[in-house]
């Protein structure tokens, strides 16, 4: 007998024994109408009592929301088997001693009864549970799905399918009852299975799709409105610049290096490429990119004249240079040059006694007769130096010589080292020469010691004839004949004055240089071309080597940097040239192809009905070859302008590009999460679950 506690009309509780909550009842009426004491009350109907059926005056059992879901996860967990699991276990632990010894199929039906009231009572949360118990078993069971690892759709249809047929074909086998009834639901639960295993991947597919598209149109729409263009061809660029690595910092260093005349199309070769395609389509784009690059060429022809200007002077050529050194500065040279002469020489001192040894024992008399003439070519007979030479070549002063006479001294070694000047086996100076020129450069060092003024005279004054010499050295630096170490040589020692005519002899070969180039027949901009032709001479890491030993690492890299800049204007100019004649005999051929084709009369005249067929619908539809090319040639023409934009808008627009590429990819990269998360024949089974669920309410 059981023991039942049941609240009366009156709000009391009773307990009651019974065989069954209907005995159970029986008793409690029994027990009222004993009560000879009680009140009388209205006739008792149970309507206040939780779980009262009035049809069958029996109490059912109540099953809480979340004891329902507990009962859906199970049966969705065990296929189905579970009450069949639990009853077994019921009846063995019931067969232990103390239990109550009921049979199998008493127990399994009491399980039945209460799955059945929990689904009855909380159908919303049975089914929740049911669904979260179909994913527990999924994901319990990953990878034993079929074609579980498929990577087409195709093959992911057919494996969700395949899992679906299988997985609720299992349940409903487990939730029927005999053999012929487990059947009939296991073949139900089946082609449910199968349906909605099948489609699963579809509609994951879809909403992967979706979610791109609707993320791809917000973002496109932003950058473009940053950019000023249109989505299609922002996000074609950049595929493009994404393709030779140049949509992030590559492409911005590329088009720093343009300055302030920087466009997208310096960003990379790809760039180009497409720009080259674009103005050979035609259009108003590809007139307007000509035109862009153009005016950008004639600026950057102007900035390589001014570079050159600025960090060499402007060009006076070679003798005119020359001749304005003797002629300038014959007035600053004499008055430098009295003051040095009219200083005494301390031979007492020790540099005095050093530089008294060197006339003495090493200046050869060649040199001392060159001296000579040359003082007496300018009139100073009366301050020849004093000297007579023995029979075995030796040298011997009567006097020893002033600050002029150590001048011409100078002068006259520099005579006798010119005159081995490219005598030597390879075309350079002799030894015999460079021990002269040694020698000069030694005794001039010397003297500045000894006289400061002598010193002022070389460096305000700068002898013109080293000066000249300077200009005429520079005048070949750039040759190829011209080493190094020949530069680093001359430049030891020299002044101020003297480099700058070196800079002077450089800038006014280069200009000879720039006003021999000729135009071409297919490009008669001379002014570019002679641009073209001072950045090729002075774009060798030979020449940037000697530029820079004689002007200085600050002021030739000022020049350098210059060069570079605007050489990327020519290496643009240069990839979209006019030279592509077949791209335009083709495309003239094409449109007048187009042009005379047959209409749609005309076509079926020929007797081609299908042709015919297809251009009436394509001008219904309005995608016509006309005007698809007509808007194809708008995209490009779109391009064109976009990538010849000014620096500004073009800095703007690759950064629209590139950050519309990073969120791009972003999106792809979620869509490919929601694509593998979805498309899995894993999740099947939950859909089944679902399905049959709703099928059963």
């Amino acid at each position: 007998m059981a023991t039942f506690q049941i609240t009366g009309p009156d709000g009391k509780k009773y307990r009651v024994t019974g065989e069954n909550p209907a005995g159970a009842m029986q008793a409690l009426k029994k027990m009222m109408d004993a009560d000879a004491n009680a009140p009388k009350h209205p006739a008792f109907d149970g309507s206040n009592i939780p779980g009262y059926n009035p049809e069958t005056g029996m109490v059912e059992r109540q099953v809480g929301m979340l004891n329902s879901a507990a009962a859906g996860a199970a049966d969705a967990t065990t296929f189905g088997f579970g009450d069949e699991l639990a009853a077994g276990a019921g009846y063995l632990l019931d067969k232990l001693p103390g239990g109550g010894g009921k049979d199998y199929s008493q127990i399994l039906s009491e399980i039945r009864g209460n799955q059945q009231a929990a689904q009855e009572q909380n159908p919303t949360s049975y089914m929740v549970g049911q669904v979260g118990g179909a994913v527990a078993q999924a994901l319990a069971s990953r990878g034993a799905g079929i074609l579980f690892n498929a990577t087409t759709l195709g093959g992911r249809v057919l494996g969700g399918a395949a899992t679906g047929a299988i997985y609720g074909g299992l349940h409903g086998l487990g939730s029927g009852e005999g053999i012929g009834d487990r059947l009939k639901q296991a073949g139900i639960e089946g082609r449910i299975g199968a349906a909605v295993g099948g489609a699963f991947p579809l509609v994951a597919a879809g909403a992967s799709k979706a979610y791109g598209m609707i993320k791809d149109a917000l973002v496109g729409r932003q950058a473009a409105q940053q950019a000023g263009t249109s989505p299609e061809v922002l996000r074609m660029l950049g595929n493009v610049m994404d393709a030779d690595g140049t949509r992030g910092p590559v492409g911005a260093a590329n088009m720093a290096k343009a300055g302030q005349d920087a466009m997208l199309a310096d960003a990379g070769p790809n760039a180009r490429s497409i720009l080259d395609t674009a103005i050979q389509r035609g259009g108003p784009g590809g007139v307007q990119a000509r035109q862009a690059i153009a005016d950008r060429t004639a600026r950057a022809a102007g900035s390589v004249t001014d570079a050159l200007d600025n960090s060499l002077g402007q060009p006076e050529g070679l003798m005119s240079a020359r001749n304005a050194i003797r002629a300038g500065s014959s007035g600053a040279r004499a008055s430098a040059y009295d003051d040095a002469y009219n200083a005494a020489i301390d031979y007492a001192a020790p540099d005095g006694r050093a530089l008294e040894n060197i006339i003495k024992t090493r200046v050869p008399s060649k040199a001392i007769a060159a001296a000579n003439e040359l003082m007496r070519t300018e009139g100073l007979s009366s301050k020849q130096i004093l000297a007579k030479v023995a029979d075995d070549g030796t040298v011997v002063f009567e006097r020893l010589p002033d600050v002029r006479q150590i001048d011409y001294i100078t002068r006259g070694l520099n005579e006798v080292a010119d005159q081995a000047d490219g005598a030597g086996k390879l075309g350079g100076t002799t030894a015999v020469g460079r021990a002269y020129s040694n020698l000069s450069r030694e005794i001039r060092d010397t003297l500045k010691g000894l006289v400061p003024e002598y010193g002022k005279a070389l460096e305000t004054a700068a002898d013109p004839i080293r000066r000249s010499k300077a200009v005429e050295f520079g005048g070949k630096l750039l040759s190829s004949s011209v080493t190094r170490d020949q530069v680093d040589d001359f430049a030891k020692g020299i002044t101020g004055p003297e480099r700058e005519a070196v800079a002077q002899g450089v800038r006014s070969r280069l200009d000879d240089l720039m006003a021999n180039v000729t135009r071409t027949i297919q490009d008669g901009d001379t002014g570019a071309r002679e641009a073209v032709k001072a950045i090729k001479d002075l774009s060798s890491r030979a020449n940037r080597e000697k530029l820079t030993v004689v002007l200085g690492k600050t002021r030739a890299e000022a020049l350098f940097n210059e060069i570079d800049r605007a050489a990327t204007s020519f290496d643009l100019r240069a990839s979209v040239a006019e030279n592509s004649k077949t791209y335009a005999r083709l495309a003239t051929d094409k449109k007048i192809g187009e042009m005379t084709a047959p209409g749609t009369v005309a076509t079926l005249a020929q007797g081609k009905p299908l042709n015919a067929a297809q251009r009436i619908a394509q001008a219904l539809t309005g995608q016509t070859p006309e005007k698809v090319v007509a808007k194809q040639d708008a995209i490009y023409s779109e391009l064109a302008k976009v990538l010849t934009r000014d620096a500004a808008s073009s800095r703007a627009t690759f950064q629209a590009i590139d950050k519309m590429g990073t969120r791009d990819q972003a999106t792809k990269l979620m869509a490919d999460r929601i694509a593998r998360s979805l498309l899995g024949p894993q999740f099947a089974y939950p859909g089944t679950a679902l399905a049959n669920n709703m099928r059963q309410r």
